[in-house]
């Protein structure tokens, strides 16, 4: 059965690969759908894990990685009204549609408002990037708990808390180019795909769990399946501090880590197991009343871990 499964995603994955490379090889192509469909493509290679041989998962992610990097080069860069990583040559005013508390930029100047969301062709699909210095919660997306679950794509964010727990519905999300970022999440129906994170706090609920390239990042996790790491770091695992254990029909095996950077039969140095003493510190309340940048960082030097691996 197993080898019919692998078989069957080679041809796939083969067939739409292929096919997103055409595209965005095309003379005029359309880079956003061909985001949204590498997306989806990240989601199938994520939840494949439970079969997939490590080579092959090396393999295909290398591939993916790749596209990826190519469509991150290419993609439209969002405009937001308040600080960001790299500021635009021009000036712009960007205006919310919902008002979510947000920290201040450099200096203890009133709160800015949010960007407004990025635009997506669906709105299954949503985005949260090019951020610094700021605190949101899920009304930045205008969306409720009560709709169909969404795909979440997070990168390039610094220096941020976002607290999703409530009001959001969640089918997957891929995170990628975190520097200093604390990420609550709610259960996720599906997976959770982490890459190129560095000095961050992730704490979630889901279906499986895969982290790549990271450092010194604290995980607090519900799973029923093994979580995977490679090319990680000062991992450290713990469980997952919202919600009730017990009503969960699947132990978590937040302690079962599977690294693939280690085959040897003694413990990866790679990721230890930590205890939940930080759960009490995720106050809602007190996170998102902060109002200016002294005070994001007095909470984020509270919630993130010691900084021990030099990228």
């Amino acid at each position: 059965m197993s080898s019919n499964l692998i078989a069957d995603f080679f041809g796939s994955f083969k067939t739409e690969h292929e096919s997103l490379v055409a595209r965005l090889n095309a003379a005029n192509p359309d880079i956003t759908s061909v985001q949204l469909d590498a997306a989806r493509l990240r989601r199938k290679l994520t939840e494949a894990t439970e079969y997939l041989p490590a080579y092959d998962q090396r393999k295909y992610n290398s591939q993916l990685k790749s596209l990826e990097d190519e469509l991150a080069k290419r993609g439209p860069k969002q405009r937001f009204g308040f600080k960001r990583k790299e500021p635009a040559t021009t000036t712009a005013t960007t205006s919310a549609t919902s008002t979510p508390r947000s920290a201040t930029a450099a200096n203890p100047s009133p709160a800015p408002v949010a960007p407004a969301p990025a635009q997506s062709v669906s709105a299954s699909v949503l985005n949260l990037r090019d951020l610094v210095d700021t605190v949101i919660d899920a009304s930045y997306f205008a969306v409720s708990s009560s709709e169909s679950p969404s795909e979440l794509t997070i990168s390039s964010l610094t220096n941020c808390i976002i607290d999703l727990r409530q009001g959001i519905n969640l089918a997957s999300v891929h995170a990628n180019n975190l520097r200093r970022v604390v990420l609550l999440l709610p259960q996720i129906q599906g997976s959770i795909l982490v890459d190129d994170c560095i000095n961050c706090v992730l704490a979630t609920a889901c279906h499986q769990f895969r982290m790549h390239k990271t450092t010194d990042t604290d995980v607090h996790l519900h799973i029923s399946s093994m979580p995977v790491i490679e090319h990680c770091t000062g991992i450290r695992f713990t469980a997952y501090p919202f919600g009730d254990p017990s009503a969960s029909a699947t132990p978590s095996q937040h302690f079962t880590v599977q690294d693939f950077d280690w085959i040897l039969p003694e413990p990866s140095p790679n990721w230890t197991r930590m205890d939940d003493s930080k759960g009490g510190l995720f106050d809602k309340s007190a996170l998102m009343n902060i109002s200016d940048a002294s005070m994001l960082e007095q909470h984020l030097q509270q919630l993130l871990p010691p900084v021990r691996a030099i990228k």
